[in-house]
């Protein structure tokens, strides 16, 4: 915060391999991530759409923010060795939820969920082909903005491939 309320500090600069605060916060996903987020997208107004080097946009990063991800990161290693059926359905809406937090957060503020990556890979497909398909589920039944589920990729890929 205190290199970002700067004036020399611009929070959609790049590093490493083109990406911005926004992106790797999205990809490093911890429980104060998502007040973090919010922080730059609303008080200092990060670009939702800015691209890494890959071209991929703050949905593409997201998509790696799967139920195991989550189980690793927001759950001590007693509470995983701990995990029933029952505690993990519980578990399962709470990840649900914050997914769909962070969607409507990015959507809300204007994230193309449409946007190609550097190989033609919408966020949809991305989640597709990485397995999650809670993300692909939840952004479909979001309908805040049109996905193109017929997007093919450059190898002419649809999500039904």
């Amino acid at each position: 915060k205190f290199l970002l309320n700067s004036n020399e500090c611009d929070v959609d600069s790049t590093f490493g391999n083109g990406n911005t605060v926004l992106l790797h916060s999205i990809s490093e996903i911890m429980p104060e991530t998502l007040e973090e987020i919010k922080y730059l997208i609303k008080d200092k107004n990060a670009n939702v759409n800015v691209k890494n080097d890959d071209k991929m946009n703050a949905l593409h990063m997201l998509t790696n923010f799967t139920y195991r991800a989550y189980l690793s990161n927001f759950l001590s290693k007693e509470e995983k060795k701990k995990l029933t059926e029952k505690n993990s359905n519980e578990h399962m809406k709470e990840y649900k939820n914050l997914l769909k937090e962070y969607l409507e957060l990015l959507i809300d503020n204007g994230c193309d969920c449409n946007q190609d990556n550097n190989i033609g890979q919408t966020p949809l497909l991305l989640s597709i082909e990485n397995g999650n398909f809670t993300f692909a589920i939840e952004l479909i039944k979001m309908k805040k903005r049109e996905v193109d589920v017929m997007k093919t990729d450059l190898n002419n890929r649809t999500i039904f491939d």
